[in-house]
């Protein structure tokens, strides 16, 4: 279509001369990608917020994250189990993660006008939170594995850099416009909550959008050798590679860490700093845009040095970010914090998929991804408990400092067992 010229111009450049069928593929997984940042950072951060709304406690927050990140690490193995039950790996995403899990944005957004309880409203708001992460990460393998035929191994730098700009735009696009709606509605006396669900409801309809862009990219895989479907799973295999094997438990580490911290970053603006829901909204869109210039500034050098020196210069620096809000006492102070956050995770997010897929068997990648997924999302069951308790029995300040000493130590570890294996190897 010639609206999609421009896009598709730029796709060939970063993807070569691949044919017509996967440059439509690669344009509609932009923006796939595109309408789900807008989607999820329109209620990113929020959710901790509703639930504050209501009262809660800081154990209480930590257990939301807690609850849906159990639930979630069950499902991925049975996620990729079941790509071999199915016909299309696309069909199983859309109808999971872009169908379901969507869905549960809507029924967010009705929670106050269906529970006149305020504990049956928290107790709903955990659930559907817990039912959105159990799909999303039920499709995870199937996406990882579908993405990684789609896009050329020799392009997917390039390309994801470029996808990657897309989602940082919009992300910086939504989340001063959740903030705005949630200060505006919020605090009605016959809808207190109205803000809350009003960008809930708002997300729900831009993802459709991106379900909508995912359901057109084609599901075929691009060589005979990339169309595996597992009889099995060799979970003894996948994890006598020492080097997935310790970059998988560098990953469980650092994320539990990072969750420790995570779901109380909002929080602590709030209900400690006197920080407003709009800006919270600004705070993010900080990060958004230097999340954007960190792309733009280590896209290039990802590409020169390579995915491990950026994996591990930004693992090393990330660290001193939670320990940075330390010595937080404005709301303002967090710009700072958030333009460094934005660069530093924009290389680190980048370089850190691009091993990961590197790592991955190509025979089986989707069930080497479900081990690796489960890891990650079972160390965000941990860590909110961890910092939750933290945060009330000893204070924010000692949730942050166990945060950053934990993401050290997973940099650390990748180091110490990755590393020392030996070169990695570029894989397809």
């Amino acid at each position: 279509m010639r609206i999609f010229g421009p896009v598709d111009a730029t796709l060939r450049r970063a993807a070569g001369d691949i044919g017509p069928q996967r440059i439509a593929g690669l344009r509609y997984f932009l923006f796939d990608g595109l309408f789900a940042s807008l989607s999820d950072n329109l209620v990113a951060g929020f959710l901790e917020l509703f639930l504050l709304s209501y009262g809660v406690s800081n154990s209480v927050i930590g257990l939301n994250t807690s609850v849906a990140n159990f639930f979630a690490s069950l499902s991925i193995i049975p996620g990729a189990l079941a790509i071999s039950r199915v016909r299309s790996r696309k069909r199983l995403v859309v109808l999971t993660g872009g169908g379901v899990a969507r869905l549960g944005l809507l029924a967010i957004s009705f929670v106050p006008f269906a529970t006149g309880d305020s504990g049956l409203a928290v107790v709903s708001l955990v659930a559907l939170n817990a039912l959105r992460a159990v799909m999303g990460n039920f499709c995870n393998p199937a996406w990882t594995s579908l993405v990684a035929d789609l896009v050329p191994l020799q392009a997917r730098a390039k390309y994801f850099g470029r996808r990657n700009v897309a989602v940082i735009a919009a992300s910086i696009v939504a989340s001063p416009i959740a903030g705005r709606i949630v200060k505006s509605l919020s605090g009605l006396p016959s809808h207190p909550q109205l803000g809350f669900q009003a960008i809930f409801f708002l997300s729900f309809a831009v993802g459709t959008l991106s379900t909508a862009s995912f359901s057109r990219i084609p599901d075929a895989s691009v060589s005979e050798a990339s169309a595996h479907k597992p009889k099995d799973f060799p979970l003894r295999a996948i994890l006598a590679d020492r080097r997935f094997a310790g970059f998988a438990l560098s990953a469980f580490v650092w994320n539990t860490a990072f969750q420790v911290s995570s779901p109380f970053f909002n929080v602590y603006l709030v209900s400690r700093l006197g920080a407003s829901a709009a800006m919270v909204g600004l705070l993010t869109a900080v990060s958004s845009v230097f999340t954007l210039a960190g792309q733009l500034v280590l896209g290039p050098v990802t590409d020169k040095k390579g995915d491990i020196f950026v994996f591990i210069l930004t693992g090393l620096l990330i660290p001193l970010l939670p320990i940075s809000w330390i010595l937080v006492n404005d709301p303002r102070q967090v710009i700072l914090i958030n333009t460094a956050s934005g660069i530093l995770w924009a290389g680190y997010n980048l370089a850190c998929f691009n091993i990961l897929l590197r790592l991955t068997p190509d025979d089986h990648r989707a069930e080497a991804t479900a081990i690796y997924q489960t890891l990650v999302t079972a160390s965000a069951v941990l860590g909110p408990l961890v910092g939750g308790a933290l945060a009330d029995s000893v204070g924010y300040r000692a949730v942050f400092a166990v945060s950053g000493i934990g993401r050290l130590a997973g940099t650390l570890l990748f180091i110490a067992v990755v590393l020392r294996s030996g070169p990695l190897k570029a894989r397809r």
